[in-house]
């Protein structure tokens, strides 16, 4: 079988190194470096089999997705109809889901879209943050394609139509998507520490001695079950049995790994020794 790969990222490469690891060898890997147009003629002239797509981050031409005599086959990261789009994993993680899984579709002219070949769960932990869940799916997605490729190579599975109704969708995040709203519930703060570090990265803001206004990266919090004798407004810093606690909505968060603008990260504790004489609110 002779099969290229298109895939452009971290889960990508998870992918690949699993489905090599099971002999499935490709032809050719693009990587998105190149445009698409660029390598129509190189592709057409390999007359692959099938095509895989794993995170490409690029949408190929009609022309293209029905090149392969097999088709063309994309692994996504969610449990689709749901979170169709660029960020599934983000959004699982975003929305504080409990399960989210890998679909295995056949690809058709609209994004994540095509008829289910395969659908696996996948448990959501609560310590689980980006990096740890792609890892994990990009994983167990690499299994879950070498499963699925000698069987639809075979003819011995079938296709089902996504329930269209049920779809939800997902978008490209901006770094303006993770600045930190302390009026939020605690637990809505984890998610998106949890979802959108390394990029765009969560941040909050404070002003250092000289009343400059810096940029302050929270790489990984946790509830604080801290009650204040006196009613704090969200943002206000208590520290308390060396922990630097922040007020939200509802509660308070531990701050146990921070990165203030131009320094390496640090602790929170460690953070607060060395401010402590202007550190009073961040926002």
């Amino acid at each position: 079988m002779n099969y290229i790969f298109f895939g452009s990222d971290n889960f990508s490469e998870l992918v690949l190194k699993i489905l090599k690891n099971n002999n499935f060898i490709p032809q050719s890997v693009v990587d998105g470096k190149k445009e698409i147009k660029e390598l129509k003629d190189k592709i057409r002239e390999l007359k692959p089999d099938l095509f895989i797509i794993a995170s490409f981050g690029k949408i190929l031409p009609k022309e293209l997705i029905y090149l392969p005599k097999k088709g063309t086959l994309v692994l996504h990261p969610s449990l689709l109809p749901e979170f169709r789009g660029p960020s599934p994993i983000e959004t699982a993680l975003l929305k504080g889901k409990t399960i989210t899984g890998n679909t295995v579709i056949l690809a058709d002219e609209k994004v994540d879209h095509g008829p289910v070949l395969a659908q696996e769960e996948i448990e959501i932990k609560k310590e689980d943050d980006y990096e740890s869940l792609a890892k994990k799916l990009g994983e167990k997605g690499g299994e879950l394609l070498a499963r699925t490729i000698p069987l639809w190579l075979g003819n011995k599975i079938e296709s089902k139509e996504q329930d269209h109704s049920r779809a939800t969708y997902t978008k490209l995040f901006v770094k303006e998507d993770g600045e930190i709203d302390w009026s939020r519930d605690s637990e809505e703060i984890l998610n998106q520490i949890r979802a959108l570090n390394p990029w765009p990265s969560v941040y909050t803001f404070w002003f250092d001695g000289k009343n400059n206004k810096k940029r302050l990266i929270v790489l990984k919090a946790k509830k604080s079950f801290y009650k204040s004798e006196k009613e704090l407004k969200s943002g206000a810093i208590v520290f308390k049995n060396n922990s630097l606690l922040v007020k939200t909505g509802d509660d308070f968060l531990e701050l146990l790994e921070i990165k203030p603008e131009g320094k390496n990260p640090m602790s929170g504790e460690a953070f607060w020794r060395g401010h402590q004489s202007t550190l009073i609110f961040i926002f």
